[in-house]
């Protein structure tokens, strides 16, 4: 017996730890006050310059200074934040204590995929003796999975463009972990692996792709019901222009929401959207038939 190291309780502990946690707070709360009235007492003071000589020696680092300081880790230079946290949905996305999204080049999601599963496996080595062990039952397992493990790779995940390849790798990585939680089937004298219908068949929760595709049209009815001026409901509703290029065009976000539900045999989304009960219907409908490959 001997104590996790490091490294393996931060794959563990999906979440972000507690210092990231106190810096996105602090985050928050700096463009909480900088939307407030001039008059507000906590506005001036943020804002405020005091007066009279520094003392000699090295000052000490001012709470403003730690904010700046914050938002260069997440890539901002930190001049006129202020300005910057007078839109909610920009400030949102510095002030976030989560793991972040990979953008590329190339507007893809195969590079985002590729980087959540690599942490999901590395929760997964940390668990490798649990998920094997057989004093701990299926079930135990399977909710480990679901509540440790799938959460990490399906962070971001209502933003993927989801092509046919990348479904079948990440049905590929479910099923490693499943024949690991299942094990091995023993046939006519000998044991095998089991095949993909039987663990269909037993793990008769949404596969992760379903998983996926749901939280897609999750998120697609939560920008419908926002706010016109919000910016993903004007990124959703703008049309680029210019001409596209010549040749097979890559499939858009939409154009994959609106295939699944073309699949699920839905019409006018668009104004179903606006009503949450239905809609939620809708998902659970997603969920039972949007089945990977």
């Amino acid at each position: 017996m001997r104590k996790l190291h490091n490294t393996e309780l931060h794959a563990l502990h999906s979440s972000p730890d507690t210092i990231r946690n106190i810096k996105s707070r602090r985050l928050r709360w700096a463009g909480h006050v900088a939307r407030m009235d001039e008059s507000r007492n906590a506005y001036r003071v943020l804002v405020g310059r005091p007066e009279g000589k520094r003392p000699l020696g090295r000052p000490r680092r001012r709470w403003e200074d730690n904010i700046k300081m914050d938002l260069r880790e997440v890539g901002y230079d930190g001049r006129d934040w202020i300005n910057l946290a007078q839109g909610r949905d920009q400030w949102r996305a510095y002030t976030s204590g989560s793991q972040g999204v990979l953008i590329t080049q190339e507007n893809t999601a195969d590079a985002d995929m590729r980087q959540t599963i690599a942490r999901g496996n590395r929760c997964l080595r940390a668990l490798n003796k649990t998920l094997r062990a057989r004093c701990i039952s299926k079930k135990a397992k399977l909710t480990l999975y679901k509540t440790v493990v799938r959460p990490i790779v399906l962070y971001g995940s209502e933003t993927w463009t989801l092509s046919k390849k990348m479904e079948q790798q990440l049905m590929t990585w479910e099923r490693k972990i499943l024949r690991k939680i299942y094990g091995p089937k023993y046939e006519n004298g000998h044991w095998r692996i089991r095949y993909n219908t039987e663990l269909k068949t037993q793990y008769k929760s949404p596969d992760i792709v379903a998983e996926i595709k749901a939280r897609r049209l999750e998120w697609l009815g939560h920008v419908i019901r926002m706010n016109d001026q919000r910016i993903p409901k004007k990124i959703l509703n703008t049309k680029p222009e210019g001409r596209r290029n010549i040749g097979r065009q890559k499939l858009r976000w939409l154009d994959r929401v609106e295939e699944d539900l073309r699949t699920l045999g839905v019409r006018r989304w668009r104004q179903k959207a606006l009503v949450g009960q239905e809609w939620t219907k809708i998902l659970r409908e997603a969920k039972a038939r949007l089945q990977g490959p």
